[in-house]
């Protein structure tokens, strides 16, 4: 495989919601953004499925693509493949999440195989163990260092969720985040996050609105997790066995969806598509569409702008304390590395490739 390197009106009275409400953009707009940049090009044609990058401890990058797996060296600049397609030792055929483990060595769970495979530092094959294929399978999948995986599905009847604010019950738009260490095949319940507008009726699950808010999460390395909440607009944490600890909200400024939107992103139901489920447009976007967070556990959420905005926007929320800054970074950028000096984002080219670009970040606090 080859590759290339948010004011009182006067004269009359105004209620406290009509204040607020007021307030809410001024709020927002006093937190200015601290632009990154100028970037450094490290790598041409990087592969990219949606995934963040791990990183190992000598700086090069575990990179998910499309059926592959990819180390990119920054400072040597370049890219080699570990393993390869297949089914046999060292081979994968749906590579789902990876993630540098404590030791330095790297796994990699395989949809297509419901495996988890182990490499040395030096890319020499090492462990390989099955994993339930109910746990593969799942699309929303994570790692942590001590190599346990994190899944979400959808519950079962008659459970109660255990994140903060759940009810008894099924929640008909929510999902449940577990947990497994292989190679034991017991897993348990830590989490349940709201992850698409849905309902259910009768037997059948409809499916979201378009530009529904969704939380996103994820695993630290030592295994606690974060939870970016879109209605709250704020981050949640909880150890690895212990409580949660609720993040503060951060104000925001809606921004309402457009008939531009709605051409951007028509709804395609239809009995031949076999779903005949209207999928409404929502009234207002959330506040951010994905969710980002380092290894110390703080988190950037890519804030959701109007149409025509001409920078990309993150809230900064740190591992402790509320929500202080934002960063910005130049249009069509997407992070998919927090380390403890680089961010790392990915830019597509006009033929569809990405360009890994890498920006100097500012101490964490």
């Amino acid at each position: 495989m080859g590759f290339n390197l948010a004011i009182r009106p006067r004269g009359r009275l105004v209620s406290s919601a009509a204040l607020l409400s007021a307030l809410v953009p001024a709020m927002v707009r006093a937190q200015a953004a601290t632009r990154l940049g100028p970037p450094t090009v490290v790598a041409l044609e990087v592969p990219y499925a949606g995934q963040a990058f791990g990183e190992l401890k000598d700086g090069r990058l575990l990179v998910l693509g499309v059926g592959e797996v990819i180390i990119i060296d920054p400072a040597a600049g370049t890219k080699r493949e570990l393993g390869r397609q297949g089914e046999g030792p060292g081979e994968y055929r749906q590579p789902a999440a990876a993630r540098v483990l404590q030791d330095g060595r790297m796994v990699v769970l395989d949809r297509g195989t419901a495996r988890l495979t182990t490499w040395h530092p030096d890319g020499g094959l090492d462990t390989t163990v099955s994993v339930p294929v109910f746990a593969a399978l799942n699309f929303a999948v994570d790692l942590d260092a001590q190599g346990r995986v994190y899944w979400g599905d959808i519950p079962p009847e008659g459970r109660q969720f255990l994140g903060p604010g759940d009810r008894a019950g099924r929640h008909a738009d929510s999902t449940w985040i577990y947990r497994l260490k292989p190679p034991g095949r017991a897993f348990d319940t830590v989490a349940s996050i709201v992850h698409r507008s849905a309902a259910w009726i009768g037997s059948v699950y409809r499916l979201p609105v378009r530009f529904g808010a969704h939380d996103e999460w994820g695993a630290l390395p030592d295994g606690s997790l974060w939870i970016a909440r879109a209605g709250q607009n704020r981050v949640d944490r909880k150890a690895p066995d212990g409580p949660w600890r609720l993040g503060a909200p951060l104000a925001w400024r809606p921004v309402r969806t457009t008939r531009a939107d709605e051409r951007r992103i028509p709804d395609l139901s239809t009995p031949e598509r076999g779903d005949s489920t209207f999928h409404p447009m929502a009234r207002v976007k959330p506040p951010f569409d994905y969710a980002i967070a380092d290894d110390a556990g703080e988190v950037w959420t890519h804030v959701v702008q109007p149409n025509g905005y001409t920078q990309e926007l993150f809230a900064v929320f740190p591992a402790f304390g509320a929500s202080t800054s934002r960063m910005a970074l130049p249009k069509g950028r997407r992070i998919v590395r927090l380390s403890a000096a680089w961010v790392y984002a990915l830019v597509e080219d006009a033929d569809g490739g990405w360009t890994l670009e890498r920006y100097s970040r500012p101490a964490i606090r």
